[in-house]
């Protein structure tokens, strides 16, 4: 059973073992890092109580980070967290850089448009 679990600084000590996972994306991520300000929401991705990911979500919009593990890329679970985090986030938006056309591909099979390229960033914003 997948379970989103959503993160607190009481409880993100558990997931201090995973940060080096993290980090094959992510390379300066550490969960020492994450704000706790009010306009964060951190959660992980667990099934039977195994790490299988890992997002944050800016100020109720913007998908900050999304990070499901390597081995386990392709199944679908990230269609899953995708459709989830629509449904809790009305205007769901974020920003992927343009050399990422993996990701690109993967946010438009799961609804998302190009909404602006930032060409001086070499990102570009995608919402629904």
């Amino acid at each position: 059973m997948i379970v989103i679990q959503k993160l607190s600084k009481k409880n993100l000590m558990i997931y201090r073992e995973y940060e080096q996972q993290i980090r094959k994306d992510f390379p300066k991520f550490t969960f020492d890092g994450l704000k706790d300000n009010g306009k964060y929401e951190y959660f992980v991705i667990l099934c039977n109580g195994q790490f299988l990911g890992f997002f944050m979500i800016y100020e109720g919009k913007r998908l900050q980070t999304f990070y499901i593990l390597p081995e386990i890329r392709g199944v679908g679970l990230g269609s899953v967290m995708i459709e989830e985090m629509k449904r809790s986030y009305q205007d769901l938006y974020f920003f992927v850089k343009m050399e990422n056309t993996d990701g690109i591909k993967f946010y438009e099979k799961n609804g998302f448009r190009v909404k602006q390229r930032l060409h001086q960033w070499k990102i570009i914003k995608m919402g629904i």
